[in-house]
């Protein structure tokens, strides 16, 4: 991820840079020219507006990858406290991306960003996400489409907390969520590898 969550700037500014507040930003745009001008060729990662939300503005602001490289993934974060936390913002606010051709990943996801999700007990909000990012039956994922995905955040002090401790006992409800969600993961048989 090029830069972080970025927010309260036009998709413009997001794309070509310009004032931000109290910084001036290069826009995302020079920075994929930059990496690529060094001869990198990964996959650039960049999030969407909003904190990494809004994913509105994509097929009108993309990004061209130059030079030689194998692309750009877009990147939404979901937590609670973005608007209409159901399928249909889900599908209003990422989805919409997908739909226009776009490849994008889910790098963060979790109940709460305030330490509560282990006091309060698990919500609805994790179990309809997972179910939402992986399309399953019900989820009305308006994409179609199977969502590479991050659970959000391998560390006991930040939140929302995977583990509780470092001998990585997973939280009650967020990381034995998440810990659940990819054990029923069905590894892609990517055959034998030749010598």
């Amino acid at each position: 991820n090029i830069y972080n969550e970025p927010h309260d700037v036009s998709w413009s500014v997001w794309r070509n840079g310009g004032s931000a507040g109290s910084f001036t930003t290069p826009g995302h745009q020079s920075i994929v020219n930059t990496i690529r001008g060094t001869g990198a060729n990964n996959v650039i990662v960049v999030g969407g507006l909003a904190w990494a939300y809004d994913m509105t503005g994509i097929a009108s602001n993309a990004l061209t990858d130059t030079g030689s490289g194998n692309g750009i993934a877009y990147e939404a974060h979901i937590y609670p406290n973005k608007a209409d936390n159901t399928s249909n913002g889900w599908n209003a606010n990422v989805s919409v991306a997908v739909n226009a051709g776009y490849c994008v990943i889910i790098g963060e996801f979790g109940p709460a960003t305030d330490g509560s999700q282990d006091n309060g007990g698990c919500t609805p909000f994790e179990t309809n996400l997972i179910n939402w990012i992986n399309n399953a039956s019900g989820s009305n994922n308006s994409a179609n489409y199977v969502y590479s995905a991050f659970g959000w955040c391998w560390h006991n002090g930040a939140t929302p907390r995977l583990i509780s401790d470092w001998s990585f006992n997973y939280t009650s409800c967020h990381g034995n969520a998440v810990r659940n969600w990819l054990l029923a993961v069905t590894p892609p048989n990517c055959g034998s590898v030749g010598s």
